[in-house]
């Protein structure tokens, strides 16, 4: 569930808009691959190898993903993956004053997240593994913005997280709704509830996975790349109905 103050985050081809608390602030997204990229190969990424808390892995949390553009959209830039934790918790989360090391849901949020005490260091842990995945979405996004190749390029953070697909992009008259998916136990996991809390089977769905192999490395993060673009628009191309005898 999205906290009662946001309606949405979009961003649709160079527009970025911050629905929140019943007003919508809007800006230009200048935001561009050179400067991410030039980022992350200064970036860590802190959440390998990390130890997992079962309570705090259970737990229902508000969506990380809504901390993470809305500081995008703040800064127009890339949080750090400390940065972001820091700023989710100081949002969402209040320290248990008898113990230091447990944070729990503040009042407002409660809807959206858990009642229980949780370890703090569990929390930071959970979304430090999460920081990864949002940096290779964005920058997916970002390099379909660029390419040219596609009419509209959409991006929100309620179909995201309440509609289950990660993007959708328009060519040559054909909308096609984008899942990105890469080949981990973990994120095979996430996107099987993901994708099944969904009815999706009236969309024109394309999967993109790929493998975290060594090519696809910027500095600590693994990305999508040129390639997976290529791929999508040849699905488009591919899948797209004839032209009607006489229209161009």
């Amino acid at each position: 569930m999205l906290p009662d103050d946001y309606a949405d985050i979009v961003i649709y081809n160079r527009n970025f808009e911050l629905h929140k608390g019943g007003k919508v602030v809007a800006k230009p997204f200048t935001y561009t691959v050179a400067q991410l990229e030039q980022e992350l190969r200064l970036s860590p990424c802190s959440g390998q190898r990390l130890t997992s808390d079962a309570q705090v892995e259970n737990a229902l949390m508000p969506p990380l993903v809504i901390s993470f553009y809305e500081f995008v959209f703040e800064h127009s830039t890339l949080p750090t993956d400390k940065e972001l934790v820091q700023y989710y918790i100081a949002y969402y989360y209040k320290p248990v004053s008898q113990n230091p090391s447990l944070v729990k849901i503040k009042p407002a949020y409660a809807a959206c997240g858990s009642s229980r005490e949780l370890s703090v260091v569990g929390v930071k842990n959970r979304l430090l593994r999460m920081y990864p995945s949002l940096v290779r979405d964005l920058h997916f996004m970002m390099l379909c913005h660029e390419s040219g190749s596609f009419s509209d390029v959409y991006y929100s953070v309620k179909q995201d997280y309440a509609l289950g697909y990660d993007l959708v992009v328009k060519r040559n008259n054909v909308k096609v709704y984008v899942r990105l998916m890469v080949e981990t136990k973990r994120s095979q996991e996430y996107n099987s509830k993901k994708f099944t809390r969904h009815d999706m089977s009236q969309k024109n769905i394309f999967e993109l996975k790929i493998r975290l192999s060594p090519e696809r490395k910027l500095g600590e993060f693994f990305l999508y790349n040129k390639q997976d673009l290529l791929k999508l628009v040849q699905h488009i191309d591919a899948n797209a109905a004839p032209a009607q005898p006489g229209t161009v």
